[in-house]
């Protein structure tokens, strides 16, 4: 009797410590599309197909070079165009980099033909921001953010772009989608 009470114990204890976790890393908070202008954003970014777990190397690299060039940046940049649950994984293709400040785009020029930039141009988005807590609050943000910014253009009769993820490491993520009318 006494081990199925320590067992039950366990056991409740193990979904409290779970509950707790989800709840911290944003699992059971909602989420919320602000539209609204946006940009210019600039980044610098490779290209990568396949696997989106190794793009991590590519941004390590980037940040090391562009701060070897004197620009010190802290967001990752990504744009992911292919859903993994529907590509095959050595068919997935991305961007993948760091956003650069706009009071260090004059640095930039200076080092430019090393670098690929990526440019945003003021427009209007559907944007969600999340909280960035851990690497757990990432992949609830893309799990929440996704569908409903897909569903927010169809519903709203735009086309469904490339969304684009910012990651603030210190504080949030966001995930934009430029919107952009169909014909």
């Amino acid at each position: 009797m006494k081990a199925i009470r320590n067992l039950l114990l366990f056991i409740g204890f193990g979904l409290l410590l779970i509950s707790w976790f989800g709840w911290y890393s944003g699992f059971f908070t909602g989420v919320s599309i602000e539209v609204r202008e946006l940009g210019p954003i600039y980044a610098v970014y490779e290209d990568h197909v396949g696997e989106y777990s190794e793009t991590g190397q590519i941004k390590e690299k980037l940040f090391g070079n562009l701060w070897d060039d004197g620009i010190d940046n802290y967001k990752d940049f990504g744009i992911y165009y292919d859903d993994p649950g529907n590509t095959k994984t050595e068919e997935m293709r991305c961007k993948v980099g760091c956003v650069i400040e706009q009071n260090q785009v004059a640095e930039l020029d200076q080092v430019m033909d090393k670098y690929n930039l990526f440019i945003l141009d003021r427009q209007k988005v559907a944007l969600i921001e999340c909280p960035y807590i851990n690497l757990f609050s990432l992949y609830v943000g893309i799990y929440k953010s996704y569908p409903k910014l897909r569903q927010y253009a169809a519903a709203n009769n735009y086309l469904d772009t490339p969304i684009i993820e910012i990651l603030d490491e210190s504080k949030n993520i966001q995930f934009i989608l430029p919107l952009v009318e169909r014909d």
